[in-house]
């Protein structure tokens, strides 16, 4: 068993580095420079983004680039593959490009403690509900309990997650207030976005109970 787990964490340790790999090498054959968008930043901000990425050509004129040789080219983009590899060992993924003045740490330190919280609630929900549900129809086959569950479940496999999202929200915020319709840390606030992403699971496992 200890052998399996240690085979599957080092094929997704592998599978990781493959796709670092291939994003890398993408975002380095294309056009342009990887930082740098219809706005061209101070050259301050380029020296910058040199020093932090390892990419000293960045801090370089247009005219000195053209004439860098591919080598020089090379070096410079294996030194910057190297050293990103090496931080994100250490946890450090750099600063966020989609959110200035966050770093990718402190996105995944604030945002994987939410996400944790939902897809365990929604695998409970999922698991418990859904066998349960599952098993009643089995027990009454045929009858009118089984024919309505049969529905349920086949219109929970085919609703899209938004759909039941914006269905759970009318019914229970606005017709029936009894949750919050934002916020987060309490029950209430929690458990009705857990509940719209088992709606899927939970719908499949029962027709597969």
């Amino acid at each position: 068993m200890l052998r399996f787990l240690a085979w599957r964490i080092l094929q997704s340790l592998i599978v990781l580095w493959a796709v670092y790999t291939v994003t890398f090498a993408l975002l380095m054959l294309a056009p342009g420079d990887p930082f740098i968008g219809d706005k061209k930043p101070p050259d301050s901000v380029l020296r910058g983004l040199a020093k932090t990425y390892g990419l000293d050509y960045l801090a370089k004129s247009a005219q000195e680039r053209a004439n860098m040789p591919p080598s020089m080219h090379a070096y410079y983009i294996a030194k910057s593959y190297v050293r990103y590899i090496t931080s994100a060992a250490k946890g450090d993924f750099g600063p966020s490009i989609e959110y200035p003045n966050f770093s990718v740490a402190d996105i995944i330190r604030t945002s994987l403690p939410v996400s944790a919280t939902l897809g365990s609630l929604a695998l409970f929900i999922a698991l418990w509900i859904g066998v349960a549900a599952g098993t009643f129809s089995a027990v009454r086959k045929g009858r009118l309990i089984d024919f309505l569950l049969s529905v349920a479940t086949l219109l929970g496999v085919s609703l899209p997650t938004f759909v039941t999202g914006a269905l759970l929200m009318m019914l229970f915020v606005v017709y029936i207030p009894i949750f919050p319709a934002a916020g987060w840390g309490t029950p209430g606030q929690i458990f009705l976005p857990a509940l719209t992403l088992a709606l899927f699971f939970l719908a499949y496992i029962a027709r597969l109970a």
